[in-house]
């Protein structure tokens, strides 16, 4: 994108864990410098099953919320994400790396119709330990 937008930055604590992938979004405003219009992010430091993104607010209607978190973990994954401002949560992705047992990086999406703020984002994880996530809006 020639550096025009800002990259999300996601304190995950003491234990700085990276995980990656690519993914193709269709639909955004291809002539826009940044297509993103909100990217909020929540920490899970406590080694628990809980994480907690922040809400945030958009500008303009009909935007795709893009749901990243890491997962924890061998053998774990997400077993629910819920926001109450966002329609059609789908799961895209729960996985874990080959190359690793130690994390893995889950995505979901949702719909949201309104411009206006949007409540914070909880997903649960099916065991204990420490996460990250980010929403990303995008307009459209």
């Amino acid at each position: 994108n020639g550096g025009r937008m800002v990259c999300p930055v996601v304190d995950g604590g003491a234990a700085p864990t990276h995980a990656a992938r690519i993914i193709t979004i269709r639909g955004p405003n291809k002539w826009v410098a940044n297509p993103i219009d909100q990217y909020t992010v929540g920490a899970n430091n406590g080694n628990t099953t809980a994480l907690s993104i922040a809400g945030g607010t958009t500008t303009t209607d009909n935007q795709l919320a893009i749901i990243l978190c890491s997962v924890p973990g061998a053998s774990q994954s997400v077993s629910t994400c819920t926001n109450s401002h966002l329609t059609s949560i789908t799961k895209q992705f729960d996985s874990l790396y080959t190359q690793t047992t130690t994390i893995g990086l889950a995505l979901h999406t949702g719909k949201l119709g309104t411009a206006g703020p949007f409540g914070a984002t909880s997903i649960t994880m099916s065991g204990a330990g420490n996460n990250v996530g980010c929403v990303l809006t995008i307009k459209p």
